[in-house]
């Protein structure tokens, strides 16, 4: 048994990564672009505040002001 644990290689620490060996990194040129048009369309989506009762309480902050507190809680 103590002869079977030294023979047992660890396969994690041989330094190898998990990237395929023909995967080239991705490059600036090859992500989309977001045209005027989308952008517009999301930042007004963004600045859009909601219309919502909340215990008699009338909501006052736009939409960016949750994204911010979800990417600061996640992050």
């Amino acid at each position: 048994m103590a002869e079977a644990s030294k023979n047992h290689q660890n396969h994690r620490s041989s330094g190898k990564s998990n990237t395929p060996p023909n995967a080239e990194p991705i490059k600036l040129g090859d992500v989309p672009a977001l045209d005027d048009q989308t952008l517009d369309k999301l930042f007004n989506w963004l600045h859009t505040i909601d219309d919502v009762r909340i215990a008699g309480h009338q909501n006052k902050l736009p939409r960016w002001v949750y994204v911010v507190a979800l990417l600061l809680i996640f992050f």
